[in-house]
């Protein structure tokens, strides 16, 4: 089954959820979940204080959040709140950001941001030209990217442009990797011969 949701041009989509209740997205083996936002949209996700925002994949599924040029794709937690990706075996985990989009991240404090891959799992972030990679991270917060063995966390970014991981005073910042994982930072430069 292909779980899609589009979001044309000049359109705001956005998923709001209050305090105290869960957003699960839950997606099984051989299933596409595809969020597709094209030029001109904001994609939001806002969640608040004491709710956990959960997406769980399972084995042989692609997760697959694709933005187009033009596009803010924005996760906004406040404090108290767990967002947790979770992603099993033999999936891919892919954002896909394409040139002249802004994507970003957004972690108030007393708030956890975690991305948990198990094992033969790939996350893949890739980032082309012209845009920027934001994950802001403040005060009191930790940031867990854990990664189990035999996978591969790969953030690829293109020439021209920026990402930044911003974070403010009293904040843990955590990538874990266990034995048998490759953890890859690429970014390609732009060079000029004289």
């Amino acid at each position: 089954t292909d779980q899609i949701i589009n979001v044309t041009a000049d359109t705001d989509l956005i998923i709001n959820v209050t305090a105290g209740t869960d957003l699960i997205i839950n997606v099984t083996a051989g299933t596409d979940l595809i969020i597709s936002v094209i030029t001109g949209t904001d994609l939001i996700i806002n969640v608040t204080a004491g709710t956990d925002l959960i997406i769980n994949v399972t084995a042989g599924t692609d997760l697959i959040i694709n933005v187009t040029a033009g596009t803010d794709l924005i996760i906004n937690v406040t404090a108290g709140t767990d967002l947790i990706i979770n992603v099993t075996a033999g999936t891919d985990q892919i954002i896909n950001v394409t040139v002249g989009t802004d994507q970003i991240i957004n972690v108030t404090a007393g708030t956890d941001l975690i991305i948990s891959v198990t094992t033969g799992t790939d996350l893949i972030i890739n980032v082309t030209a012209g845009t920027d990679l934001i994950i802001n991270v403040t005060a009191g917060t930790d940031l867990i990217i854990n990664v189990t063995a035999g996978t591969d966390q790969i953030i690829n970014v293109t020439v021209g442009t920026d990402q930044n991981n911003n974070v403010t005073a009293g904040t843990d910042q955590i990538i874990n990797i266990t034995a048998g994982t490759y953890q890859i930072m690429s970014q390609l430069v732009l060079t000029s011969l004289s």
